[in-house]
């Protein structure tokens, strides 16, 4: 005769401190297949005689749930327990509060991938004049491993095109593997070159005699990336990918670090704003954590913002920039602080061009350059664990 399946016993708070153990498995005693709850406080206790008075104590006291389903004081004497059945034992929190124990919801381990057809009609659906909102190419490459857990956007500098930028992020992967990549191509073209040239810019970059402009002015382009990072982060019912905020992480050379940087102020901006408008009334539960609304992270190579943010509180998205200049202007380290209170500065070192001259706004090159970038990616960015996959983790409060 098989035995029957052991009952796994979760132990939270108090007991888990008691026993030094958060689970243990409990087999049934010979011949029987069923085990009424009552008992099993004493049957716990006989396993841990080190600790037995203190546990029955401590069980006294305790909530259990079944399979996540909460038991109530007056049902424990009528609850059986069967074969392969999880039991929790809650302890009362401090002061002899309740301590309560919720499963967390699984974040899906593959997600749709992001096409600029699906994100024409999610525009569609919110804004009435997409056309110069939309990006001309979005190149996807889903996360090797086969679990997506980050979402890195790539935005490229003034004059490239999307593709360099894909083959950069697929290369990454090899150090990310449950990073998905998105290459994302500006909607502009450069003006003055031969017909079929490829060079794009985010927004209008040059007067009528081929000048760079010294104001630009980015709003259109903001708007519509802003609204791929709502599409990225919407429910997937509600025509999105089901990113969370927190997974989007944004990288960007040049006009593109720009991009990101102004990208990342207009979304945690207007975050801040629609948790603000649903905040709760005295009494009620707190506001979400602005950590898990504001996107992960951004990388600026060569870039600040254009604009003069204002948000209060500061935002508390990590920022990496980096520069190549001996010193960075005042103006451009005082509107990144003004953005985010989680700002980190990098120098590189000017790269040398044809004729002797230096340049001061190139792409990290060799393992050097790239280190600060790995090791800042390397503290924010996901790696998990088949229970967070699968959903075998708990919330205790």
């Amino acid at each position: 005769m098989t035995a029957p399946r052991p009952i796994t016993i979760l132990y939270f708070a108090g007991a888990r401190t008691l026993l030094g153990t958060s689970t243990e498995t409990l087999a049934f005693p010979e011949g029987k297949d069923t085990l009424p709850l009552s008992a099993l406080p004493e049957l716990l206790a006989s396993r841990h005689p080190d600790h037995a008075d203190e546990l029955r104590t401590l069980l006294e006291s305790s909530k259990w749930s079944i399979d996540q389903d909460m038991i109530d004081a007056d049902e424990v004497g009528g609850v059986t327990l069967r074969p392969g059945q999880e039991v929790a034992v809650i302890p009362p929190g401090k002061d002899g509060e309740p301590i309560t124990v919720h499963p967390i919801e699984p974040e899906s381990k593959v997600k749709p991938p992001p096409t600029p057809s699906g994100f024409c009609a999610f525009a569609s659906s919110r804004s009435s004049d997409v056309a110069p909102l939309i990006p001309s190419v979005l190149s996807y490459s889903p996360a090797p491993s086969g679990t997506e857990s980050n979402l890195l956007l790539l935005f490229h500098g003034l004059g490239d095109t999307a593709r360099p930028f894909a083959t950069l992020g697929q290369s990454l992967q090899k150090t990310l593997p449950q990073t998905s990549i998105l290459s994302v191509q500006a909607s502009k073209r450069v003006p003055f070159l031969d017909q079929g040239e490829e060079a794009w810019m985010w927004w209008d970059t040059f007067d009528s005699f081929a000048e760079i402009l010294t104001k630009p002015d980015p709003t259109a382009t903001v708007a519509g990336i802003k609204l791929l990072l709502d599409y990225l982060s919407a429910p997937t019912d509600d025509g999105g990918c089901g990113w969370p905020t927190f997974a989007l992480h944004l990288f960007g050379f040049g006009q593109g670090g720009s991009v990101a940087l102004e990208s990342m102020v207009a979304f945690n901006r207007a975050r801040r704003a629609r948790e603000a408008a649903a905040a709760p009334a005295a009494g009620e539960a707190p506001p979400t954590n602005p950590k898990t609304i504001e996107i992960g992270s951004v990388v600026s190579v060569c870039a600040g913002l254009v604009s003069h943010p204002t948000i209060d509180p500061l935002p508390t998205t990590p920022v990496l920039y980096l520069h190549r200049m001996p010193s960075p202007p005042t103006s451009t380290i005082a509107s990144l602080r003004k953005a985010t209170r989680a700002l980190n500065i990098e120098k590189l070192m000017p790269v040398a061009q044809r004729g002797g001259e230096m340049a001061t706004e190139a792409m990290p090159t060799g393992q050097k350059e790239w280190d600060p970038i790995i090791h800042f990616w390397a503290r924010l960015l996901r790696n998990r664990i088949k229970w967070e996959v699968e959903g075998d983790l708990y919330t205790v409060g």
